[in-house]
């Protein structure tokens, strides 16, 4: 597919969604990953009154974590450009941010693949969590932190 059979008509609602993500991304996550870069100590970064927690916080309260989600589950199942707009804004915003973010989003999303229902249900209660009470994580640097690629011989 050549440029010219892309299309690049934006509805008024992905206007709309990609200019919201714009202005929150870059009054609220740009300055905070300015913060958070100029921090030597990781510790500092994941401290209790670290601006990270807010970040998280204000992003969740907005719903930004639901956004791949599906409704049934309590996700906004937006399309796949709302989603890139969206991704676009993120990236340019904050890029450490938008892999923490996502990082956050991933255990969620094989979640609600499980055959068992009460993991499954983690992922409704993930969508609900507007307070970032809930963060998923890929804790590939912990010590035994179980099978991994790498490890492989």
């Amino acid at each position: 597919m050549g440029l010219r059979e892309l299309n690049v008509d934006l509805t008024d609602e992905h206007i709309a969604l990609r200019d919201g993500a714009r202005e929150f991304l870059g009054e609220v996550w740009r300055p905070a990953s300015i913060v958070l870069d100029k921090l030597s100590d990781p510790q500092e970064v994941i401290a209790q009154n670290s601006v990270l927690w807010d970040v998280f916080r204000r992003t969740q309260k907005l719903g930004y974590h639901k956004m791949v989600f599906s409704r049934s589950v309590g996700g906004l199942e937006l399309d796949i450009l709302s989603l890139c707009l969206i991704s676009e804004e993120m990236g340019w915003a904050a890029p450490d941010l938008a892999v923490s973010l996502a990082v956050s989003i991933t255990p969620f999303a094989y979640a609600q693949l499980s055959p068992d229902p009460a993991v499954r249900d983690l992922t409704r209660k993930f969508c609900e969590d507007t307070n970032a009470g809930m963060i998923g994580c890929w804790a590939i640097t912990e010590p035994d932190h179980g099978s991994d690629w790498i490890l492989l011989d």
